[in-house]
């Protein structure tokens, strides 16, 4: 692997180095030379999130409790609908003239933005899930730094929770770094489908009048809120590439002086904790429980325990939201919040 890296630099900077080329092959060279950059990046910032020695402290509740592994996605009719439902964007009526402003649906990987209240205009950090073979089950995360703060995203480690290689679009990748606020008046309002959720994204007029689309998450948020045509809205949030559209996706929106703090769409279930354990997971101790279900036992992460501002005990009932990963030949839910004892809990991953 080392050589190979080393194959790729040296390629990227002979490409760079080439002498008396038109614009267009400037262009290509440039493009091919951050491409071979990237992939000798990903082969040297990689790393396992659940190790041998996690894993074998994972093990014995394997076994002790019957957990049952991941079925392998094998039938030709499964993988064929599963590629067709990686269809990102689109519309359910291909000819509709109306309300084409935005996509009807569209899916996006889980995906988590992390800034500092210090620097509350820009993301220290975003992290990003992906599911190379669509089956719902998440094999890596990508996570995302702006080193010189130029608001764009230049620095990425790969971390791996199955064993099995994946091919990952890792150029679907979190770009700007920049936290966006949008202010103006909302045109017009459309429900869509996100991940198979229905979802409310609103047409903004701004000042300047420009024009720019905000994803403000599932709609019953704002089921009691009103929210229509020549209202003022003000949102908060991070952009990302849709198709051909750039939007914003909303973590906070104002509108009519009340701000709603927006929770993205995550699997979820509940059940009864049945054990709950700590294992040191990238050198900080985790709170690892397992969950008896309707449908069987399940592991979850809870997240680093410093950041867990709860006790989660045996016999609790609990409800967890989180993004599932396939540990070797299991299933792992890493929670990103938590509903206990009648109130939801969010859990800080990352900083």
């Amino acid at each position: 692997m080392k050589r190979t890296v080393l194959f790729l630099l040296a390629l990227a900077s002979a490409l760079v180095m080439l002498p008396d080329v038109t614009q267009a092959q400037a262009r290509r060279i440039e493009r091919n030379s951050r491409q071979l950059d990237r992939q000798a990046s990903r082969m040297i910032n990689r790393a396992d999130y659940y190790t041998a020695d996690t894993w074998g402290q994972i093990n014995p509740w394997v076994q002790q409790y019957q957990i049952q592994p991941v079925r392998p996605v094998v039938e030709t009719a499964l993988r064929t609908a599963n590629a067709a439902e990686r269809v990102l964007f689109g519309f359910k009526d291909p000819n509709a003239t109306a309300d084409v402003w935005f996509y009807d649906y569209y899916t996006y990987s889980p995906s988590y933005y992390t800034y500092s209240e210090n620097t509350a205009t820009d993301y220290s950090g975003a992290v990003r899930y992906y599911d190379s073979n669509n089956d719902g089950v998440y094999e890596t995360y990508g996570r995302y730094r702006d080193s010189d703060h130029d608001g764009r995203f230049d620095e990425f480690d790969r971390y791996d929770f199955s064993t099995v290689e994946t091919k990952d679009d890792f150029d679907n990748s979190p770009r700007d770094s920049k936290r966006h606020t949008v202010t103006g008046t909302i045109e017009a309002t459309k429900k869509t489908q996100v991940n198979k959720v229905v979802s409310l994204a609103a047409r903004v007029k701004q000042k300047d009048d420009s024009i720019v689309i905000v994803d403000l998450g599932p709609d019953k948020a704002f089921s009691n809120v009103g929210i229509e045509a020549s209202i003022a809205i003000t949102a908060t949030g991070y952009m990302e590439r849709i198709g051909e559209m750039n939007i914003l996706m909303a973590e906070t929106a104002t509108i009519s002086e009340k701000e709603i703090r927006i929770q993205r769409a995550l699997p979820s279930f509940s059940g009864t904790v049945k054990e709950v354990k700590q294992i040191k997971i990238d050198d900080a101790p985790h709170s690892m429980v397992v969950i008896e279900t309707q449908s069987g036992n399940q592991l979850v992460d809870l997240g680093p325990v410093d950041a867990l501002k709860i006790t989660v005990a045996p016999q609790s009932q609990i409800v967890v939201y989180g993004v599932p990963v396939q540990s070797h030949d299991h299933q792992v839910v890493m929670a990103s919040r938590i509903d206990l004892d009648g109130k939801t809990h969010s859990i800080t991953r990352w900083k």
